[in-house]
């Protein structure tokens, strides 16, 4: 059975800044309080983000990674509060009972948001790729 967790354990490569030998932390993918996911949802989001099927021990942390440093855990959560925030604004209108406008407005941060999903993108990867778009993801969330 597997576990909603990747684990390379204690000391590795961070996904984000890179550094080879570094004291890995749990990130959880997506952030606590973001989205309320159900058993099939962390089920389908765990084997989309690993490549495999099967079955899928839920935890009640949801999915988590233990692919980036502490300090690379502490820049993504700079910016969760701005997408907990938005998938919560969001979450209002797609539940509701009543009709949804046509057009509807959400005051958010963008560019935080836009760290915090890049973030959580690189982080919830297998490994660390060294690739040119990966590094400008990285930049991106480094460059405060």
């Amino acid at each position: 059975m597997l576990t909603p967790r990747i684990d390379r354990g204690e000391i590795g490569q961070c996904n984000i800044c890179q550094s080879q030998r570094c004291d890995l932390s749990w990130e959880h993918v997506p952030p606590q309080g973001s989205v309320f996911l159900s058993r099939v949802d962390i089920r389908l989001l765990f084997q989309r983000a690993v490549g495999k099927e099967g079955d899928v021990c839920i935890s009640q942390n949801g999915v988590k990674f233990r692919t980036v440093c502490r300090g690379c855990n502490s820049s993504i959560g700079r910016y969760d509060r701005a997408l907990i925030e938005f998938t919560q604004d969001v979450r209002r209108f797609v539940e509701t009972d009543l009709a949804v406008p046509p057009v509807v407005k959400i005051t958010t941060r963008p560019t935080a948001l836009a760290r915090a999903v890049i973030g959580h993108l690189l982080a919830a990867k297998i490994t660390a790729d060294e690739s040119v778009f990966d590094d400008k993801l990285r930049r991106c969330v480094l460059d405060a």
